[in-house]
């Protein structure tokens, strides 16, 4: 799996669980930012567990995600049928 990275607006925290991916907001620099992402490159268990925390806020998906479900499986699988396996 791979662990998202992100830097956008400050409400992300409403809707997603940012211990979830990289959150560029959470780190005093860029550098720090690299830094943790060296961290879970060299450490299989942390990234592990990274990787298994929830994606969003609380567990829950948000209301606004809900009623627009149908748009977001469209889009979504728009996106990974170009992936191949």
């Amino acid at each position: 799996g791979a662990i998202p990275i992100f830097h956008g607006p400050q409400n992300t925290k409403d809707y997603f669980d940012t211990s979830s991916f990289i959150n560029y907001d959470d780190y005093s620099s860029y550098e720090k930012m690299i830094e943790k992402i060296i961290e879970l490159d060299q450490d299989d268990e942390k990234y592990k567990q990274f990787l298994k925390r929830p994606f969003f806020y609380k567990n829950k998906v948000p209301k606004e995600f809900k009623e627009k479900e149908e748009e977001l499986i469209k889009f979504y699988k728009n996106i990974f049928s170009g992936i191949k396996k």
